[in-house]
């Protein structure tokens, strides 16, 4: 790696035809780019090249491979794959201590949902779309396949939880994650399934503890931090949270994110199972700081328990890139801010670095404190939010400062293959969006 960066190779973008890039990534087996390519069935394949190896063109890269000055690679912790470690603009140095780098519990999730999508077959975006282009019948039996393991994956939650409940250890359930994670149906989901087991649960959420704007904190930047623990009224969530582990009734509390305030509902009340019922109950909080103790101090943390969910998607696009799970992130909240909030797509995309960055900050740092972690995404939503949100993406002017944006996440979304959403449960966690 340091010889290719020493001869400073000019990084082209290539143009080959159809067959041309058939032939060559056949050669070079390399499976994954031949499948997309013949999934997407484009007469023009673009690539980029260097020193006359190709690969699939994604996204603009460095104009050499000289840009590189500094890396390093690193054995990860269970021993079992490499970290490839590259400085940022935050982090300039390279990190030492693992722990900086590398959080286990996510890596074990990707190994796992990774495991699942081999056993179905399927590997990377062009596997996915052979299934949609193949039949009506066998993309029916897929989709119902993987939804009916996700449920599955929601009762041994339960399971797990409503040992420790019945026993008396725990009476909170924390539940959090990045924007558009599924928190509040997988909460209702969890909840119902606890249920089923003879277990009361009361579903809260914590983004119904917003304060108005004009009491939001700002930023160092001047800007109101909606991210931050402070722009939730965490006082008045313990207090109401203390009088439901004492058997007293609760106005539930919600936050209308159009009107941007507050209210306490006279008719919808919240309780717990009085504790001479002889039943079990437990709140089930969902929220950005879901799993950030400084949310509940009021709670010892032996009676929490955390739970961290995310969309990590498992799927490759080649042999050397994958869609982050931010990109799927994006697509959902897109959805949900035009459908539920009244903002076009350019507001999204202009919101979205405020929020990434609060999470990096409230949210990434607790990952490997929670209990577990649940994966939230499925091989087939790309498809299914395919003609809902490519719409949206086109409304960006081209004169928007979001515009190159905007651009990309409609080339990322043209590698799938677009599906109905009506063979997509009612119930399912991507419904939320």
């Amino acid at each position: 790696m340091e010889e290719i960066i020493q001869k400073d190779l000019p990084i082209e973008e290539v143009e080959l035809s159809h067959d041309e890039a058939v032939n060559y990534f056949t050669s070079i087996k390399h499976n994954y780019s031949v499948a997309l390519i013949n999934t997407n069935n484009n007469d023009i394949v673009k690539c980029a090249s260097i020193d006359k190896f190709l690969t699939l063109f994604f996204r603009p890269l460095g104009k050499s491979t000289g840009v590189i000055k500094k890396f390093d690679v690193r054995l990860s912790s269970d021993k079992n794959s490499l970290l490839l470690l590259f400085p940022t603009n935050a982090k300039p140095d390279i990190p030492k201590d693992l722990k900086e780098i590398e959080t286990k519990q996510v890596a074990k999730s990707y190994a796992n949902s990774f495991k699942y999508s081999k056993m179905i077959n399927i590997e990377c975006v062009g596997h996915w779309n052979k299934f949609v282009i193949s039949s009506p019948t066998k993309l029916r039996e897929l989709i119902l396949t993987m939804s009916m393991n996700q449920e599955r994956q929601i009762n041994q939650i339960a399971d797990t939880i409503a040992d420790k409940v019945i026993n008396g250890k725990v009476k909170f359930i924390g539940i959090a994650g990045p924007s558009a994670s599924g928190k509040t149906t997988f909460s209702k989901k969890l909840g119902l399934s606890l249920k089923s087991r003879g277990i009361e649960t009361v579903v809260v959420s914590m983004d119904d503890y917003y304060k108005e704007p004009k009491d939001v904190p700002l930023d160092e930047n001047g800007q109101k931090d909606f991210e931050c623990l402070e722009a939730l009224r965490i006082k008045e969530f313990n207090e109401d949270l203390k009088k439901l582990f004492k058997g007293e009734k609760v106005k539930r509390c919600v936050f209308d994110f159009v009107k941007s305030k507050f209210t306490y509902l006279e008719n919808d009340i919240l309780c717990l199972p009085p504790k001479d019922s002889g039943k079990r109950g437990v709140v089930l909080c969902e929220g950005l700081h879901g799993i950030n103790p400084n949310g509940t101090p009021s709670i010892p943390r032996d009676e929490k328990f955390y739970i961290y969910i995310a969309p990590l998607t498992p799927i490759n696009s080649d042999e050397y890139n994958f869609f982050a799970d931010h990109i799927l992130r994006l697509y959902r909240r897109m959805i949900r801010d035009f459908r539920t909030r009244n903002r076009s797509a350019s507001g999204t995309l202009s919101h979205w670095f405020g929020v990434s960055k609060g999470e990096k900050k409230y949210i990434f740092p607790h990952i490997d404190s929670s209990d577990l972690i649940w994966n939230s995404s499925l091989d087939y939503e790309m498809s299914v939010l395919y003609p809902f949100v490519y719409p949206l993406l086109r409304t960006v002017n081209v004169k928007d400062p979001n515009y190159y944006l905007a651009c990309y996440l409609m080339n990322t979304m043209l590698h799938f293959l677009p599906i109905s959403d009506e063979e997509i449960e009612k119930t399912a966690v991507m419904r939320e969006f």
